[in-house]
């Protein structure tokens, strides 16, 4: 994640601020003649992913839909067009994404503690004979830290 980062502020600071056309293609490759994956439409964000020292070129991502390509470097100049990512709003993302998990998460183990109250509740109306004194546990799940 730290490298990713390092990574993004290294493409930012390479890649001019804004692009001259209201849309942009998206090549497969780093070359005119290569398959065009999509067209971009102004005002999309971008992740840099790799520029080199002297190429006219930029790798990027769109987190939107995960579509990774080449870009013009030259495309990048006008406001309305797509734009990289800085890195505040990709660790704002990140924020946002773990905090939704954790809330998935905690939602989730309510559900199985709820199924775990009710599965014990029957076995207990229909008495010990039928459950062998056997009674469902609740499940823990760990949550993952993404390190």
């Amino acid at each position: 994640m730290k490298k990713m980062l390092v990574l993004v502020l290294f493409c930012l600071s390479i890649i001019a601020s804004s692009a001259y056309a209201n849309s942009i293609k998206l090549y497969e490759q780093p070359n005119d003649s290569a398959k065009v994956v999509t067209t971009l439409k102004a005002g999309t964000q971008l992740i840099p992913i790799y520029q080199p020292k002297q190429g006219d070129w930029i790798k990027v991502a769109n987190p939107k839909n995960g579509d990774v390509g080449w870009i013009k470097a030259s495309d990048i100049k006008d406001p309305n067009a797509p734009q990289a990512i800085d890195p505040e709003q990709v660790q704002q993302m990140m924020n946002q994404m773990q905090q939704k998990a954790a809330v998935m998460q905690q939602s989730m183990q309510e559900v199985l503690n709820n199924m775990v109250q009710q599965i014990n509740a029957m076995q207990k109306a229909l008495g010990n004979e039928n459950t062998n004194g056997q009674n469902v546990q609740p499940i823990i799940v760990v949550p993952d830290d993404g390190q």
